[in-house]
């Protein structure tokens, strides 16, 4: 076989160049997918002493006694590279298994190695960087750098690349074309196409080309995935904010006292430890009510503020970064049931919260999500109890959007589901892993149904203009009532069915007056309307007294809820409106002056009950304000009314019926001259009237007071700088009580 000349590349790194003729590319070129280019020279060895195997007299491993004269020939090492057969043998001898059962790829022998591995001592070589570019051909093919890997084609010594399938040259020759379209240029299409084929090719062991860092997870993380609020600084242990029995102890009251009135948790799953590796914000905000069930003192009050300090960090820090949860949507919903005074116009804004957050986490469709399933924080729950709590939670959050949208005369935000149902209703809470507060979980979503189509009924009616038939309208209130009682009543317990009664008979009252709320004042009320909606007003402020006294058998005063405290308000109001309205009218059927002082007497001691409740300041402040309105009417109207009846000795008759608490009526004026004794021009007892105008007296409101000013958004943070005259949306009418000195 005659002598083939080494082609250019091969020649410049003095490796071995391989090919039958010397016409084709060698195989190294082939390869690595370069120019193969040959430029014929004179073959065969030169004379002279290039190129001859060096003595050894100079290396270190042999003793110089045995060094041998130049003029002893030694053979001349060879280093020719075995066949490509006898590479990828040797490749596939190097692969080991060890126990462990994982591959791995042992790296061959390079010339000088398997030379003294053979001999026992160093060879010598005339240029190592023949050497250097031997052991660089003979690597296998997954182990060359990426970048020459562009080419490969199938051959025994490819046959173990990943790549060994792919001709570089084969693919941009089919996709020329369509890389024109991009780049502007279409000559630089294939450019991007290369580079793009490059970057897909180039492997990153360590990925630092595609890692990424802690603080850009939000970037690329699904929206639909928990947030969650966990940092040392926020955990109330961790920071110091409360020991560890308090804690315990504040827990044990929640448990005991708040959970079966918010009915939203499960004691098998919330756990002290589950609690605080989930949420942050949930501790505090199950803390915090905690805290205001205690009975009032000073380390009572303590603890209330503490809490309230850092649960209003957490809320800001959760707005701020866009944390969410599930534990954090029910932190929201357990806050807004006991949120304090000057927090009541974010109500709504929380509800909202709570209710963006549940919809992004896709909790209205799905009852078990990817995350609540594969998160190792609730691996030891089992698959029902998780389903459950889920829906538990959306019940819950639903029956909240119905009571606000309620008191606000809208339609909820939430639409129903499958879960909502009444079908669904009537068996989820006798389903395995229930509560036993599930039922009234149920029950009270059932109840909101009907009585939200109810008023949205009546007010197309009233919208269209249509004729009015309070019979009618009466007989489908109660109706809708005894159908909810007939199936829902009798299973709750005794407990419950203490707190039901108290919101059906003030629902069924604001459905009753929803067709004469903005009508009161100008057209009056007929007398059966009349008569009907004052007995369902007295009959809830007269239930609503021993409730607020704290002494109703299994009611404690955590029942008081601000909920409660402006339905209760909004009631004794409008029965104060009535009362007015007929006093103005000329009807001969209206009440007389006993039945008037009797109806004003009930009210008058709901007004006692509100302003002494003996609970924490938060929700205390609350009662005391609508306490103190509620006697101020209520004084108003008995001067219409004793006036009415005797306009010759008007004088005595009101000295008269001062006398009906006059101890509680003192104090409230002492305490109230106390607080206000700067603000005297805007005095709740001031006779005032100059202008004959009852608002004025009740600082200067105007409108007309319907159920949507119930709308939790009373501001009470000027409490402290301002009089009260402007405090009471409630009051916002009119019509209530105008010419009383006519």
């Amino acid at each position: 076989m005659p002598a083939i000349t080494a082609c250019l590349a091969c020649r410049a790194l003095k490796a071995k160049c391989r090919r039958e003729d010397v016409k084709e590319d060698c195989l190294r070129c082939s390869r690595l997918g370069i120019a193969c280019e040959s430029v014929p020279r004179k073959l065969g060895r030169r004379l002279g002493s290039k190129n001859r195997p060096k003595s050894i007299s100079g290396s270190t491993t042999s003793p110089p006694s045995q060094i041998t004269p130049r003029s002893v020939k030694k053979p001349r090492i060879s280093i020719r590279s075995p066949s490509p057969r006898h590479h990828a043998r040797e490749y596939a001898d190097e692969v080991e298994t060890p126990r462990d059962g994982h591959t791995r790829h042992c790296t061959p022998l390079t010339t000088s190695q398997h030379h003294q591995t053979s001999s026992g001592a160093p060879q010598p070589f005339s240029n190592m960087l023949n050497v250097l570019a031997k052991v660089a051909d003979e690597m296998p093919p997954n182990q060359l750098p990426n970048t020459q890997q562009n080419n490969m084609i199938s051959s025994p010594e490819t046959a173990t690349s990943p790549y060994s399938v792919f001709d570089r040259r084969k693919f941009l020759d089919m996709y020329r074309q369509a890389s024109r379209s991009l780049d502007p240029d279409p000559y630089m299409g294939m450019a991007v196409l290369e580079e793009g084929l490059d970057l897909l090719l180039n492997s990153d062991p360590e990925e630092r080309e595609t890692k990424i860092l802690p603080s850009e997870e939000v970037v690329y993380s699904r929206v639909d995935q928990p947030r969650r609020d966990l940092l040392d600084e926020w955990d109330l242990i961790t920071n110091g904010s409360l020991s560890d029995h308090e804690v315990e102890d504040l827990s044990d009251v929640y448990w005991t006292r708040v959970n079966p009135i918010i009915r939203l948790l499960d004691p098998k799953i919330y756990t002290l430890q589950y609690i605080r590796s989930t949420s942050c914000f949930l501790l505090t905000a199950i803390l915090q009510v905690a805290a205001q069930c205690l009975p009032v003192s000073r380390h009572s009050s303590s603890l209330v503020s503490r809490l309230d300090q850092h649960i209003d960090i957490l809320h800001a820090e959760i707005t701020k970064k866009g944390l969410q949860s599930l534990e954090i949507c029910q932190g929201l919903l357990i806050y807004s049931t006991y949120m304090r005074a000057d927090k009541q116009h974010q109500t709504w804004q929380f509800i909202a919260q709570a209710i963006s957050m549940a919809t992004e986490l896709r909790l209205d469709t799905n009852a078990s999500p990817t995350w609540h399933t594969t998160e190792p924080i609730h691996s030891h729950l089992r698959a029902t109890v998780k389903r459950r709590n889920i829906q538990r939670f959306w019940l819950c959050l639903s029956e909240w959007d119905r009571r606000l949208a309620f008191i606000r005369g809208r339609r909820p935000l939430l639409r129903d589901t499958m879960l909502t149902s009444t079908n669904s209703l009537r068996t989820w809470w006798d389903e395995p892993d229930a509560l036993d507060c599930d039922v009234m979980t149920c029950a009270t979503i059932s109840f909101r149904g009907p009585v939200g189509t109810v008023q949205r009924n009546m007010q197309r009616v009233m919208a269209t203009h249509e004729p009015l038939s309070f019979e009618d309208h009466l007989a489908n209130v109660d109706g809708e009532m005894d159908i909810w009682r007939a199936e829902w009543f009798n299973r709750l317990s005794l407990e419950d069915r203490q707190r039901a009664e108290h919101d059906i008979r003030a629902s069924r009252f604001v459905l009753l007056m929803t067709p004469y709320d903005n009508r009161l004042g100008n057209e009056g009320m007929p007398v059966l309307a009349r008569d009907e909606c004052l007995v369902a007003a007295l009959e809830v402020c007269k239930n609503a007294i021993p409730l607020l006294g704290g002494r109703q058998m299994g009611l404690p005063v955590q029942n008081v809820t601000a909920a409660r405290l402006y339905l209760f308000g909004y009631t004794s109001l409008c029965a104060l409106r009535i009362m007015d309205a007929s006093l103005r009218s000329r009807d001969e059927n209206r009440p007389n002056m006993e039945e008037e002082l009797f109806h004003l007497s009930i009210l008058s001691a709901l007004a006692e009950r509100l302003c002494k409740l003996n609970v924490h300041q938060h929700i205390a402040l609350i009662a005391s304000v609508l306490g103190r309105r509620l006697l101020h009417a209520c004084r108003k109207v008995v001067n219409r009314t004793l006036s009415r009846e005797n306009n010759n000795n008007t004088i005595n008759q009101i000295s008269s019926i001062n006398t009906i608490n006059t101890g509680f009526i003192n104090n409230l004026q002492q305490n109230h001259h106390h607080h206000h004794h700067h603000h005297h021009h805007n005095n709740l007892f001031d006779n005032g009237n100059m202008n004959g105008i009852f608002t004025d007296d009740l600082g200067g409101l105007t409108g007309t007071l319907v159920p949507q000013d119930l709308a939790f958004s009373f501001g009470f943070e000027h409490l402290t700088n301002v009089g009260m005259g402007d405090l009471f949306p409630l009051f916002d009418n009119n019509d209530f009580g105008n010419n009383y000195n006519s």
